[in-house]
């Protein structure tokens, strides 16, 4: 039977997050059983308009037998349309960022592996009828509930169509996340931003992305991403730079080819890099691809890794002081 998550019951005083987790989980009704997790990963079960949604969870490890004290800061990660939870965390492999050690790292499931990110068919009917931002304030209510999560220091980040998800969240949930990351996702054609407000932003773009071409428009047919073509990345950022209140950019080229793209004077930082004869890839992951998979040309040396600059991002406005 599923439980009323409206009556959570409070996180005891000084316990730690796996605690807060071990709780969180006898309030959520109980998900089905699936392949083992990896050690200390946690799957539980929201019901958002009466459908079961799932989320991996990971608190930080205990150091020195302590684990941090909660509520935590915590990087909420999509993942890519066809992909899972446990993929985009092996992709985005975010144990490998220090900075990122006493957060917690949730990684959602995204419904039949797609995201409602907003794309319309041609008669303007949504391409995937989903209610994925209700589903992400629901996970974000939840996870709080229970003193794991520390509502004013949520980030989103997203790979792929998963990027495209955490783009249209931004416009219909302002307020949700206090920043973002977007790696090889963009702005679907048909979103309009009418609610969105200023948020810092962290962007990484290949420019032989074969998915979500530079360009923008739709992918190719054997992509099957539903109807609705997609933003081009300077569209995109302009569309953000606006929302953002920024000035004129200033350019910066990169050693191994590409450019990064610093917005000044905005009322949040936003970051865009662009890297050259890369396709459908996560910067610096320890999957870097191949050549002939079907993504694109593979993460070229020197690249930046996004994980450790997504971190580095994000620590940085965690630590910022309130208002």
């Amino acid at each position: 039977m599923t439980r009323d998550l409206s009556r959570r019951r409070p996180r005891a005083p000084g316990a730690g997050p796996r605690a807060a987790l071990a709780a969180l989980l006898l309030a959520l009704p109980a998900a089905a059983p699936a392949a083992p997790l990896p050690e200390g990963v946690e799957r539980i079960t929201l019901s958002v308009d009466g459908l079961p949604r799932t989320a991996l969870v990971e608190p930080p490890a205990a150091a020195d037998g302590q684990p941090p004290a909660g509520p935590l800061p915590t990087l909420i990660l999509l993942h890519d349309m066809g992909q899972s939870a446990r993929q985009v965390r092996a992709l985005a492999a975010l144990e490998r960022a220090e900075p990122l050690k006493d957060w917690l790292r949730v990684y959602p499931e995204g419904a039949e592996r797609t995201w409602n990110a907003g794309r319309r068919r041609v008669d303007g009917g949504e391409a995937v009828r989903m209610p994925d931002v209700a589903f992400l304030r629901a996970l974000v209510a939840a996870l709080a509930g229970q003193g794991l999560a520390d509502p004013s220091r949520i980030v989103l980040a997203g790979f792929g169509e998963g990027g495209s998800m955490v783009l249209r969240t931004l416009c219909e949930a302002p307020g949700l996340a206090m920043g973002a990351a977007v790696v090889a996702g963009s702005w679907p054609a048909s979103l309009h931003c009418a609610q969105g407000r200023p948020v810092s932003v962290l962007m990484f773009h290949g420019t032989e992305d074969p998915f979500v071409p530079y360009a923008g428009g739709q992918a190719p047919p054997a992509r099957k991403v539903g109807a609705g073509a997609m933003a081009s990345v300077a569209r995109t950022a302009s569309s953000l730079a606006a929302l953002n209140g920024c000035r004129a950019p200033s350019d910066e080229t990169l050693p191994a080819g590409g450019r990064k793209r610093l917005w000044f004077a905005c009322e949040a930082p936003m970051i865009a890099w662009r890297i050259e004869r890369m396709g459908h890839r996560w910067p610096g992951s320890p999957e870097r691809g191949r050549a002939g998979d079907g993504l694109g040309p593979p993460v070229p040396e020197g690249a930046p890794d996004a994980t450790v600059l997504i971190a580095a991002f994000f620590v940085s406005l965690a630590e910022r002081p309130g208002p």
